[in-house]
């Protein structure tokens, strides 16, 4: 079975981002940070900073090869990080299985209506700025906004 590895929160967020207008910008400040699990730094976890504000907007970023992420907000300047405010801290990263065939006859006689499976790499409470156990973080205009997360695989 092969797996393709996707971020939905991500690919959302940036199918989002495509649809807003490019106009009226919002004034946003570099976010940068690290993701480390169990000590070491991990590839493609969506990081998603969830306003503690009512009606105000998400910053999300994924992390490289070395856990390192930037934020970037619908509406502002792609890569150039969050509105000041208050935060808290989402993380996720997950597989799904890839179904291949060369047409949609070979796709139905092997794999019939199933759904492809989607694998959890991090524990899902980390997703949920209600579980994640992370206390908001505070993005300010003209500081370094940088924030390191340590997360347990178990």
């Amino acid at each position: 079975m092969l797996v393709h590895r996707l971020s939905f929160p991500l690919l959302s967020f940036f199918v989002f981002l495509a649809g807003c207008s490019s106009q009226g910008k919002l004034e946003t400040t570099v976010v940068t940070g690290t993701v480390k699990v169990d000590g070491q730094p991990m590839e493609g976890v969506t990081v998603t900073f969830c306003p503690t504000a009512p009606d105000e907007n998400p910053a999300v970023g994924s992390t490289d090869t070395n856990g390192v992420f930037t934020l970037t907000t619908p509406g502002g300047v792609f890569g150039k990080g969050a509105i000041p405010g208050s935060y808290i801290p989402t993380f996720s990263k997950i597989e799904v299985e890839k179904f291949e065939a060369a047409s949609r006859e070979e796709y139905e006689k092997k794999y019939g209506n199933r759904e492809p499976k989607t694998v959890h790499l991090l524990p899902t409470k980390y997703a949920d700025s209600q579980t994640c156990g992370f206390e908001p973080v505070t993005v300010e205009k003209g500081k370094k906004n940088q924030f390191d997360f340590e997360l347990k695989s178990k």
